[in-house]
C-alpha cells in the first residue's frame, strides 16, 4: 500500500501549554489506525490539526507527498473529511440539505450536479437512513446526528477520513455498523481511515494499526491486535491493571481493567 499521509514532528502549543509534542506517524491508503489515549493526551488535537480546523501547528504534514498546509482548501477537501466528536453541530437545514454541502469541492456554480446527489444518496444508504433526507437536523438525537455526519463525510469522497470518537453516541447495533460501513468503503474505494477509539476492543478488532498518546507524545504504536494480547502494554497506555479473558469456544482474548486498580491511587 502506497503511503497516503506522513506526518513528521508535529507539535501544538497554545499559550504556555504543550498539547501535542514530536509526534510522527504514517497511514497507508485502504489502511485504519486508531489513535488511542487517555483523556488529554491529545487525540482530538491531533485529528483537528491534520483536518486543518487547527493552525499554528509545528512539524511537517504532507498527503500523497504535498504538504499539508500548502494545499489548495477544495484540494484538500477532495482528500479529507473529518467527522467531529460529539456528532455535528445542529443546524437549520434539512439533512438533505446538510449532505449536500459535503459536495463543496466539487461545487461548480448553479444547482448540484447528478454526481453531487448519486454521491449522497449513495451515502444516505449506507448508513440506513434515508428516510430521514427532510428532517430538519436539529430534530435528530445524538446519534443520528452521527450517522448524517459520518454519511456527509463518505459523500465527499475522500481519499481519508478522519473520525474523532465516532460511536460514541450510538448503540451497539449502530456502532457495528458505522464499523462495517467503514470496512466497506476501504475495501470499496481504497479509504484510509484514521479515527480517535476509547474502547480498545473497537481499535483491536477493527483497525490494522494504532498509535498510543500519552501527556501529547507518542508513547506506542504497531499492530492493532496486540491491544487484545498484551496486558502490560495497556497498563502503560492508561495507568490502571489490565487482565486478559479467553474465551473457551473462540479462543479469542479480551482485556479488561483489573477491578482491584479501580480502588488504588496508586499509579501502575
Amino acid at each position: 500500500m502506497n503511503e497516503l499521509l506522513q506526518v513528521n514532528g508535529l507539535s501544538y502549543r497554545t499559550d504556555e501549554t504543550t498539547i501535542l509534542e514530536d509526534v510522527s506517524l504514517t497511514v497507508r491508503a485502504g489502511e485504519y489506525l486508531a489513535v488511542i489515549g487517555q483523556n488529554g493526551a491529545g487525540k482530538s488535537t491531533l485529528i483537528k490539526c491534520l483536518a486543518g480546523i487547527l493552525e499554528g501547528w509545528t512539524g511537517n504534514v504532507k498527503l500523497e507527498g504535498c504538504d499539508l498546509v500548502a494545499l489548495d482548501p477544495h484540494d484538500r477537501a477532495r482528500m479529507i473529511s473529518y467527522v467531529p466528536q460529539g456528532g455535528v453541530e445542529l443546524n437549520p437545514f434539512t439533512v438533505q440539505e446538510f449532505m449536500m454541502l459535503s459536495r463543496y469541492p466539487y461545487y461548480r456554480g448553479g444547482p448540484p450536479a447528478d454526481s453531487d446527489r448519486v454521491a449522497v444518496e449513495e451515502a444516505l444508504a449506507l448508513v440506513e437512513m434515508q428516510a430521514f433526507s427532510k428532517r430538519k437536523m436539529a430534530t435528530l438525537s445524538g446519534g443520528e446526528r452521527q450517522m448524517i455526519g459520518i454519511a456527509a463525510a463518505l459523500a465527499q469522497q475522500p481519499r481519508m477520513i478522519l473520525l474523532d470518537e465516532p460511536v460514541t453516541f450510538l448503540d451497539y447495533r449502530h456502532a457495528v455498523r458505522v464499523h462495517q460501513i467503514l470496512a466497506d468503503a476501504r475495501s470499496r474505494c481504497d479509504l484510509a481511515v484514521v479515527s480517535v477509539l476509547h474502547n480498545v476492543h473497537d481499535a483491536g478488532q477493527y483497525a490494522d494499526r494504532f498509535l498510543a498518546l500519552k501527556a501529547g507524545r507518542g508513547l506506542c504504536e504497531g499492530k492493532a491486535s496486540r491491544l487484545m494480547e498484551e496486558t502490560a502494554l495497556l497498563s502503560d497506555i492508561y495507568d490502571v491493571s489490565f487482565l486478559c479473558l479467553i474465551d473457551s469456544v473462540s479462543r479469542l482474548s479480551f482485556p479488561m481493567v483489573q477491578p482491584s486498580s479501580l480502588h488504588s491511587d496508586e499509579s501502575v
